[in-house]
């Protein structure tokens, strides 16, 4: 946009200068929220055409503005609600290591158990065993007792009988 040999007081070059600032209005902001910034204010336009178009780019650049706020702010809830369940997860891990844990010591506790009762069973059948083979042999010592009681009858008959016969 060049402007060239004008009389500044004539009404061509005025108006092309109030067509030629808002233009440039309008560049600058578009290539500014086309970049990415959006920091600097966009001046509110008047009623011509070249206004309204700076209204609508400035309209545009608030609205823009407002949704990159809403996206920052959803994204840090986001990531708060990620770190929240990031740790209850690490507590729910922690607390399942545990229960592994004492699930573990509980079921070695049963082996020891089951183990010790195998060789209680085993010590009752023994026990039965020996209690089975001294009741046999004390039936028999039995038997033999009544054996030599009838022997020693028997001897004392005959010797009553010897004397007598003497």
């Amino acid at each position: 946009y060049e402007i060239v040999d004008c009389d500044w007081s004539s009404d061509v070059c005025s108006s092309d200068l109030r067509l030629l600032n808002p233009v440039q209005n309008a560049v600058r902001a578009a290539r500014a929220i086309a970049g990415g910034d959006l920091t600097h204010e966009i001046p509110p336009g008047d009623q011509t055409e070249m206004g309204q178009l700076q209204q609508a780019l400035r309209q545009m650049h608030i609205n823009l503005h407002s949704i990159v706020i809403d996206v920052s702010r959803n994204a840090s809830e986001i990531r708060t609600g990620t770190e929240e369940i990031a740790a209850a997860n690490m507590d729910l891990s922690g607390r399942t290591e545990s229960q592994a844990s004492s699930l573990e010591e509980t079921a070695t506790s049963m082996e020891q158990f089951a183990d010790t009762i195998r060789q209680n069973s085993e010590s009752a059948a023994e026990a039965s065993r020996l209690a089975d083979a001294t009741t046999e042999v004390a039936a028999k010592g039995g038997e033999m007792v009544s054996k030599v009681g009838e022997t020693m009858q028997e001897i004392s008959q005959s010797a009553q009988i010897g004397r007598a016969h003497v």
